[in-house]
């Protein structure tokens, strides 16, 4: 699990979605 303290919650969402758009 990544820690969401820190990063923003914009980051984690970019995240998110890079994680869902390679699978």
């Amino acid at each position: 699990m990544l820690d969401q303290g820190l990063i923003s919650e914009a980051e984690y969402d970019g995240l998110k979605a890079k994680i869902i758009a390679s699978m």
